[in-house]
């Protein structure tokens, strides 16, 4: 595919996803490759995306995937190149033998390995997430898109390490970013992680708490960790008429409504401890009309239906499906009144930034990324409340949702915030200077 001479001027970046295989993450919320060329928006890549082409960078994005031959599209709603690229043959063979790819030990990794011993499994498990990445066909795309830096989605996984190499030999600065990954969990990552993140031209992280910890865990050049949050197109929410979008839903107007979005997964997302702060919260006020709204699919979206199942809550309505279309996205947000996230990790989740900008307060909890969403504002957002304790869940939704006036006027300054904060222009500005410098500066360690 070519370029015209502006865009070789132009800097550039190519950005890996997270993922052994780019089907690892859109599978579990029913998401085909066609959707994710042809219609996916928003979240931090193309956040990203956005957000850099908005300052004149050129952002191409690389995908390991489980086509039969490299191609290129382009992702219809930024105007990106996607390229994607087979897995390798070995890894394919590998993840056949292995329940679960991404598992943190051999023996809830392994499958059909017959009688080899712990010790063989533990250094085939550490092994098989370095055979992802198909070596030739990658430095072919980077040499062909000819990227001024190479951005890894996730440090903390192996495809960091190995890009990391291939970008020293090849002579590419390369960066890094957090979005909530695992910590290492092999001792050959744990050999290797050292050098690959000191040696990263930038590592931009969101949450303040994992900027500390990377400091402490591998003491780079702090000039290299910078805090930057994940960026949103606050243009894409704009104001709706709340009960006018909730006549579409069949939801009354006297009804308060409290809302999550997103994908299910029940530990990281604590859709447990939301799901018992719910339950809390109508025991404890029988005479009100409340709703608390679940949109989103994902890996263990029937663990939830069970669980539902086996224990029906009062109020609960989920909407089981992960949603690309914004639009939509935002009317659900419009008709609620407050946003609520009982994560137990995240990076720097987007989704109550769209909240917010949606004119909602938000009531989440301490994991990283959401504290400084709350904590930072000059005025109050939203509540934040400690993970794993559904009483305070409990008690900061039923705060919010019983005063109409306070959610109002804290929904309002979650608005001005996002604005001010989180746009485009405010992260992409600080997204090409620190990717800028890593253009010019090249430091061999």
């Amino acid at each position: 595919m070519g370029r015209d001479v502006a865009e070789d001027i132009a800097p550039s970046v190519v950005i890996l996803p997270w993922g052994n295989e780019i089907e690892d993450y859109l599978d579990p919320i029913g998401l085909s490759l066609e959707q994710f060329c042809e219609e996916m928006t928003g979240g931090w890549l193309f956040g990203f995306t956005e957000a850099l082409r908005l300052y004149g960078w050129r952002v191409s994005i690389l995908c390991v995937s489980r086509v039969r031959k490299a191609h290129s599209r382009i992702h219809a709603p930024t105007g990106a190149e996607m390229v994607f690229l087979p897995s390798p043959r070995l890894y394919r063979m590998a993840r056949i033998r292995m329940k679960d790819v991404y598992a943190f030990s051999s023996e809830t990794g392994a499958r059909r390995f017959g009688t080899i011993g712990g010790w063989a499994r533990a250094s085939l498990r550490a092994l098989v997430p370095y055979t992802a990445t198909p070596l030739f066909r990658t430095v072919q795309a980077l040499r062909r898109l000819r990227p001024d830096v190479v951005l890894c989605q996730e440090y903390e996984h192996a495809r960091f390490d190995v890009i990391a190499v291939l970008s020293r030999l090849l002579g590419y600065r390369y960066a890094a970013t957090f979005q909530g990954g695992q910590h290492t969990f092999s001792t050959l990552e744990a050999l290797v992680r050292p050098w690959s993140v000191r040696s990263c031209s930038v590592l931009v992280i969101g949450s303040a708490a994992e900027s500390e910890r990377v400091r402490s865990t591998y003491r780079p050049d702090s000039r290299r960790v910078v805090n930057i949050p994940n960026p949103m197109d606050v243009d894409r929410w704009p104001d709706a008429d709340r009960y006018a979008v909730r006549q579409q839903f069949g939801w009354p107007a006297q009804a308060r409504v409290a809302i999550c979005h997103g994908r299910i997964d029940i530990r990281p997302k604590g859709l447990d401890t939301l799901v018992d702060a719910w339950r809390r919260v109508v025991a404890e006020h029988p005479a009100a009309d409340l709703r608390l709204i679940l949109v989103g699919d994902g890996a263990d979206a029937e663990a939830l239906q069970r669980m539902l199942d086996a224990d029906p809550v009062s109020g609960l309505e989920w909407h089981r499906r992960y949603i690309v279309d914004r639009s939509l996205i935002s009317q659900f947000l419009h008709a609620a009144d407050v946003y609520v996230m009982a994560s137990r990790q995240e990076g720097f989740p987007v989704a109550p930034l769209e909240a917010m900008a949606s004119g909602l307060p938000i009531v989440v909890t301490n994991a990283p990324g959401l504290s400084e969403i709350v904590l930072d504002a000059a005025k109050p957002v939203g509540c934040l409340v400690p993970h794993d304790q559904p009483e305070a869940l409990a008690d900061a939704l039923s705060r919010l949702l019983l005063d109409p006036e306070l959610s109002s006027a804290w929904g309002a300054n979650a608005q001005a915030r996002i604005r001010e904060r989180f746009s485009l222009s405010a992260v992409g500005r600080c997204l090409a200077e620190h990717l800028g410098t890593a253009r010019q500066t090249f430091v061999n360690n």
